[in-house]
C-alpha cells in the first residue's frame, strides 16, 4: 500500500524550475516528422538523461525519421512497465524562430509543449525521483521514445511492438497531455483508430460547353457525398476530406478537368467499424451517378493506426488503481475515451493494457501559438500522481 508520505515527498521534491528550463530548451528545437537533426538532438538529450539514471540506452536509427530511443532500467519488483511518448512534432522547419518558447503567467507556451515533451519530461522526473531514493517498485521499466508518432508510427510501430513483446512488458502507460478544462485527474482508457487513404479519379479533358469529356471533379463529388452517407450510417465512425484538386495547373476553366483527387481519413470507435472500412471505400468504386460513367477511381492506403481500443478489465483495474491514488492526493478522478488516435493503441494491439493521459494538463496541441501546459499546483499534483501510480501498479498489478 502506498504511504502517503510517498506522495507528500513526490509534491514536494518536483522541482518545476529544473522542468521549465528542460522543457523551454527542448520547445526550442525544431523536431518536426522527418527532421532528423532536430529529432536526433532532442533524443541525444533524452539518452543523456536516462543514462544518468543508470538506464542501459539503445539508440534505433532511421535515415528518414531519425532515431528511437528505448532505455531500460532494472528494479527490485516483478511488474513490467513500458512508459512511453514520441519525440517528433507536427511543425515545420523553421517554426521555432517565429514561435519561440514563452511563459505567460501560469502557462509555459511552444512547440511540442504539450504534443508531448511536457509529457516525456514528466516520465523522466519521475523515474529520477524514485532511482534517488533507491526506491525501484518495478521488475523492469521499457522506456521508448518513437521518432513518427505524427505519421501514425507507420515506421517505428512494428520495432515498438517487437520490444514491448521481447521485454514481457505487462503495463503500458503513456504520457500524452490532460485537457486543461478537465478538473483534477483525468485518464484515458480507449482511443479511436485513423486510416487515411488518396482517392484519384481519371476522366476525360473535353469541351464543357459542347458537353465533351467526362468531369474527373464531378465524379469525385458525387463519390465522397456517396462516402459520407454510408459512414454516417455509423455512430462511431467519422471522416474527414482534405487535398481536393482537379484539373491540374494551367487548365483552362472551359475544359473538363481529366483528373482529381481527395484525401480521406476515417476514424472509428470500435473494433468493427475499423474493419468495415474497406467495405465502404469499395462502394464507393461502382458508377453509379450519371456524372460518374466513363471515370476510374483508384484508392491507395497511406496511413493507418492499429484497430480502437475500449476498455478491458485490465485497463479497467489499471483505472481503479489510478483513482485509489488520485483520492489519497484529494483530487478528482475521472477516465475517459479519446477522439484522437496514439501509440497507445499499438499497445493494445499486442494485449498489454494500457493506461494514457498522464503528461501534464496543456492544450491548444497541433497550433504552434497556442499549444502550451499549465504550471504550478495542476504540473505539482499530476507530478505526485504519476509516482504514485508507478509504485501503486507495482505493487497492486494482478499478473
Amino acid at each position: 500500500m502506498i504511504q502517503v508520505s510517498l506522495l507528500q515527498q513526490a509534491y514536494t521534491w518536483f522541482d518545476e524550475r529544473r522542468f521549465v528550463e528542460m522543457l523551454m530548451r527542448l520547445s526550442a528545437i525544431n523536431s518536426g516528422t522527418h527532421d532528423t537533426v532536430g529529432i536526433n538532438t532532442k533524443v541525444d538529450l533524452y539518452q543523456e538523461w536516462l543514462r544518468s539514471l543508470g538506464f542501459e540506452t539503445r539508440l534505433f536509427p532511421s535515415t528518414e525519421y531519425g532515431n528511437n530511443l528505448a532505455a531500460v532500467g532494472e528494479g527490485e519488483g516483478k511488474v513490467a512497465l513500458a512508459l512511453f511518448g514520441h519525440v517528433d512534432t507536427v511543425y515545420p522547419v523553421g517554426s521555432v524562430s517565429q514561435h519561440p518558447p514563452r511563459i505567460e503567467k501560469d502557462q509555459l507556451y511552444g512547440l511540442g509543449t504539450s504534443d508531448m515533451h511536457g509529457g516525456n519530461l514528466l516520465l523522466t522526473e519521475a523515474l529520477r525521483f524514485l532511482v534517488e531514493r533507491n526506491l525501484k517498485p518495478y521488475g523492469k521499466v521499457l522506456v521508448l521514445l518513437n521518432n513518427d508518432e505524427e505519421w501514425a508510427s507507420m515506421h517505428s510501430r512494428p520495432w515498438m511492438q517487437r520490444l514491448l513483446l521481447e521485454h514481457a512488458i505487462h503495463v503500458g502507460l503513456e504520457f500524452e497531455s490532460q485537457e486543461e478544462w478537465i478538473r483534477g485527474i483525468n485518464v484515458t482508457v480507449g482511443r479511436r483508430s485513423q486510416s487515411a487513404y488518396h482517392l484519384t479519379v481519371r476522366g476525360k479533358e473535353g469541351h464543357a460547353g459542347l458537353g465533351e469529356g467526362i468531369s474527373a471533379v464531378d465524379a469525385l463529388l458525387f463519390k465522397l457525398l456517396r462516402l459520407r452517407e454510408l459512414v454516417a450510417q455509423y455512430e462511431g465512425m467519422s471522416i474527414n476530406i482534405t487535398g481536393l484538386f482537379g484539373g491540374g495547373d494551367g487548365m483552362h476553366y472551359t475544359t473538363r478537368a481529366g483528373d482529381a483527387g481527395a484525401t480521406v481519413s476515417f476514424r472509428a470507435t470500435s473494433p468493427q467499424e475499423y474493419f468495415k472500412i474497406g467495405k465502404l471505400l469499395n462502394r464507393i468504386v461502382a458508377n453509379e451517378e450519371p456524372e460518374e460513367q466513363g471515370s476510374e477511381i483508384t484508392i491507395t492506403p497511406f496511413n493507418h493506426t492499429p484497430p480502437p481500443y475500449l476498455p478491458t478489465p485490465q485497463i479497467s483495474h489499471l483505472a481503479e488503481l489510478g483513482r485509489s491514488v488520485a483520492e489519497e492526493l484529494g483530487l478528482p478522478f475521472t477516465t475517459g475515451l479519446k477522439g484522437s488516435t496514439s501509440d497507445a493503441n499499438a499497445f493494445a494491439d499486442v494485449g498489454i493494457p494500457v493506461l494514457a493521459s498522464l503528461g501534464p494538463m496543456g492544450g491548444g496541441d497541433h497550433n504552434a501559438t497556442e499549444e502550451h501546459i499549465l504550471l504550478g499546483d495542476p504540473l505539482r499534483e499530476k507530478f505526485a500522481f504519476v509516482v504514485g501510480l508507478i509504485d501503486r501498479v507495482c505493487a497492486l498489478w494482478k499478473m
